[in-house]
This record gives C-alpha cells, sequence and structure tokens, in this order.
C-alpha cells in the first residue's frame, strides 16, 4: 500500500491535471448510473422493451449536457480530501440547474424517446447522493489512511473545557501526530457523558487527578480562554497537584483578533494566573 500510494503521488506530480480528469469521469459514469438507475426504480427493476431505447437515446445527450453544466458550476476545482458542506451546496446547485435544463429540453425540442416524469425527479436525487457520498467517502478514507494509525500513538491528554475553544482544539488535534485527546474535563454538569467530535465528557475538573490516573495521562490542555482567571488558575492548581505538565490555548482577544488560532498550544504563563495584565 505505501509503494502504491507513492507511485501516485508521483503521478499526481507529473500530470497536475489528472486528479480533475479522474472527477470529471467519474461523474460521468455516475451519471449514467444515476439516469440507468432512475428508469429501474420508476418501472420496479423492469424496464418495458419500448423505453429501453429511449433510454440509451436521451442518456446520449442529457449525460453530456449534464456535465457541461457541473463543469460550469466549477466542481472540478475544489480538492475531495477537503470536501465539505459549500461542495454539497455547489453539487446541489449544479444538479438542480442541470435537472431543469434537461427538463426543458424535453418539453421544448421533444428529441429521440419519452422520458418518464418520475425519472426526471429521481435522477436529481441518485445524482446527489452518488457525487456527494462518493467525494465525502473518499475524505472519510483519506483522513483515516493519513491519520488513522498515527492518532493511536499520540500522546494521551486531558483537555479541561468543554465549551467553543475545546471543541475548535479537538478539531485542530483530530490530524495531530503528536496528541490524542481522551476525554475532556468541564464543571458543567449538563454536558456530563455527552461526546464532542467523538470524545466524551467523563466529569468535573476536580476529578482529574483520578482520570489521569486511569488513562496515564501526564499532560492537561486548559482550553477555557473567557473563562475567568480564578477558574482558570483552579485548574491549574489542580493539575499541578496531579503532577501534570500543564498547557493552555491562546488568549481569548488573541483567537478573536485572528492573530493566532487555537491549536497554538503552550505553556502556561504567570499572566495566565494572574487577575489582571501584568506589570513590566
Amino acid at each position: 500500500m505505501p509503494y502504491i500510494k507513492l507511485k501516485l503521488a508521483g503521478i499526481n506530480k507529473r500530470f497536475p491535471g489528472l486528479r480533475t480528469w479522474v472527477a470529471f469521469f467519474h461523474d460521468i459514469c455516475v451519471a449514467v448510473l444515476a439516469w440507468f438507475v432512475a428508469y429501474l426504480l420508476r418501472f420496479n427493476f423492469a424496464i418495458p422493451s419500448e423505453f429501453v431505447s429511449s433510454l440509451w437515446h436521451t442518456a446520449l445527450w442529457a449525460i453530456p449536457f449534464q456535465a457541461l453544466i457541473f463543469t460550469g458550476f466549477g466542481l472540478y476545482r475544489g480538492v475531495w480530501s477537503f470536501a465539505s458542506i459549500p461542495d454539497l451546496q455547489r453539487i446541489i446547485g449544479a444538479v438542480f440547474i442541470a435537472a431543469l435544463a434537461v427538463a426543458a429540453v424535453l418539453f421544448m425540442f421533444k428529441p429521440l424517446g419519452t422520458v418518464p416524469r418520475s425519472v426526471l425527479i429521481l435522477d436529481p436525487i441518485l445524482l446527489v447522493l452518488l457525487m456527494g457520498g462518493s467525494r465525502f467517502a473518499y475524505r472519510a478514507w483519506k483522513e483515516h489512511s493519513l491519520y488513522g494509525l498515527t492518532l493511536k500513538r499520540g500522546e494521551p491528554v486531558l483537555v479541561l473545557g468543554a465549551g467553543d475553544a475545546a471543541i475548535a482544539l479537538l478539531k485542530d488535534l483530530a490530524r495531530s501526530h503528536e496528541w490524542r485527546v481522551v476525554g475532556l474535563l468541564d464543571d458543567d454538569q449538563t454536558v456530563h457523558g455527552r461526546e464532542l467530535l467523538g470524545v466524551k465528557v467523563l466529569g468535573d475538573i476536580s476529578k482529574l487527578p483520578e482520570f489521569a490516573d486511569e488513562l496515564g495521562v501526564r499532560h492537561a490542555i486548559i482550553a477555557m480562554p473567557s473563562a475567568a482567571h480564578q477558574t482558570r488558575r483552579r485548574a491549574v492548581e489542580i493539575a499541578n497537584q496531579s503532577g501534570l505538565a500543564v498547557l493552555t490555548v491562546p488568549a481569548f482577544d488573541d483567537l478573536m483578533s485572528g492573530k493566532v488560532s487555537v491549536s497554538q498550544i503552550r505553556r502556561v504563563e504567570v499572566e495566565d494566573l494572574l487577575g489582571r495584565e501584568s506589570v513590566k
């Protein structure tokens, strides 16, 4: 498998537009499949002989027509490894316009063959499911193949806090080779037992020592940049008493300004423990 991946990487570097053509060819095949399956569903998997010829006659012009619209919507400018909601929205828009255009051509010009109305409804639904599903499935496979093994080898760490900063931190550390978040601790009892991005909120921050021993954790990250200084100071004291190395995310003002990201964790400094700015 590593050898195959290296060969594919070399091919992609030599032919930088190859992925675009592969994605385009994939969507052509998906469009053919969706058109054919739409007919099968319409006729309960027993297509009458008189509709078989119309299936292929209409597919010969409808599929290239759809492909032209897909290209115009920029479906092949994105990278499948980073498929996201905007990509799905773009697919839905392109498929919707293509469905309207195909229906309009059938109504106005009446090319060879008659297409059942239900096929015109089923086809775009199948297209969205197949085109969007394949992109997200590829992203899931890619992320697992790249990070699945390294996540198991990362240093186990507990995150103190279960708010927005903790969620952002979990997203950033999901691909980290260095850290593996094994649990969250927060004093808000309403979130105890729940999961954030697959990581469970274990309990109160005061229970840090017992969870650290149970999970074999040597580091704790304080992800409460907007909390009061007393709350953060207490969390640091509990972590220190547990013999853990304490890290924290950047200050809330720095995060809001965009100067740093939440993944830029650092050692706890004296300013984090004061109730005011330090005097130089």
